[in-house]
């Protein structure tokens, strides 16, 4: 299946344009680069991401999600492959997947 490589929509096959952002579709969608220092702990749909990021949070530990801008298109397509990434400064991951372990 096609998707757009801005808004990450997902397209039934046949469809060539994104009709939102009017870019090209292409058949596999690009990785979205992680910041320095950051690593991830946790990927799920927005819901679950801002569970994981507020449990990560309430501890202290700072977190960052660069998918977020997927999150608004991502309840508008059930069934797509939007994910949205939790990541934490790299010395401060054992501690946040320890906490997400936890809370399961």
């Amino acid at each position: 299946m096609p998707f757009c490589p801005r808004c990450r929509s997902e397209y039934r096959d046949g469809f060539t344009r994104c009709a939102d952002c009017a870019l090209d579709l292409v058949p596999v969608l690009p990785e979205v680069p992680l910041a320095a220092g950051w690593v991830e702990v946790f990927r799920g749909t927005a819901v679950q991401a801002d569970v994981a990021a507020a449990a990560i949070e309430a501890a202290g530990i700072e977190t960052l999600t660069p998918d977020d801008y997927a999150a608004t298109l991502g309840w508008m397509a059930p069934g797509t492959s939007h994910s949205i990434r939790v990541l934490v400064r790299t010395g401060e991951a054992a501690r946040a997947k320890e906490i997400l372990s936890d809370d399961r």
